[in-house]
């Protein structure tokens, strides 16, 4: 029995150094450069909104729960849909699904009318490469990962060979439109997000905050 067990884990360790063997790794990381959001956008269309609901001198800042799923969906597209020079984006699940990809399609024709796009993902959920690929053509859009892991295929021998760096990784979910106003808590971009679709829907809870001063988010690669 103890040789039987022996020769199942000898097995297992020959079966890993061979897909190490055939597995795709960085070679070399790109040099990393620094991306900063752009500042408040005043006079832009949410700005004006926002500071008519509220009063303009108030040094308080705004809040409104999403606890819908729907509506919170409904709510990001809007705040894309309104911007006029800005979108910044940080998630940890981006996947290309029905939502997925409504969202890709939005953020491309928000680039496609100027505004600067960027997306920052965490690498290891990432299977959507091919979109994400799509997206970073256009000449208004930055798409960078959090933390690329060493082997891209499969990635997760990247936890086996090098699970102190491969296990940071990022959990952000964030939208930023025009440095005005963001959606940030526990949704990611999916269709269980968003109750799209009878089989999974999570009951995660967001906030829309628009504060009074300047968001700024900051990218390195």
């Amino acid at each position: 029995m103890q040789i039987k067990r022996l020769l199942i884990k000898l097995n297992i360790i020959a079966l890993v150094f061979a897909l190490s063997g055939c597995a795709t790794q960085f070679k070399t990381y790109p040099p990393k450069s620094m991306s900063q959001s752009q500042p408040y956008v005043n006079n832009s269309t949410l700005a004006n909104y926002f500071e008519a609901v509220g009063n303009p001198t108030a040094s308080k800042d705004g809040f409104y729960p999403l606890s819908n799923n729907r509506a919170s969906l409904l709510a990001r597209l809007l705040l894309i849909e309104l911007s006029t020079v800005s979108l910044d984006l940080q998630y940890y699940i981006f996947n290309n699904d029905e939502t997925g990809q409504l969202i890709s399609w939005r953020l491309f024709e928000a680039a496609e009318r100027g505004v600067k796009v960027r997306l920052l993902l965490d690498d290891f959920p990432a299977k959507n490469e091919q979109l994400l690929y799509a997206l970073a053509k256009h000449p208004n859009v930055e798409v960078r990962l959090f933390n690329p892991t060493q082997y891209r295929n499969p990635k997760w021998l990247s936890y086996i060979f090098d699970f102190k760096t491969a296990n940071q990784r990022m959990h952000n979910k964030l939208i930023t439109a025009d440095g005005v106003t963001s959606i940030l808590g526990g949704r990611n971009i999916g269709n269980e997000y968003f109750s799209f679709g009878p089989s999974v829907a999570f009951g995660d809870f967001d906030l829309m905050v628009f504060p009074k001063q300047n968001i700024k988010i900051t990218h390195s690669e």
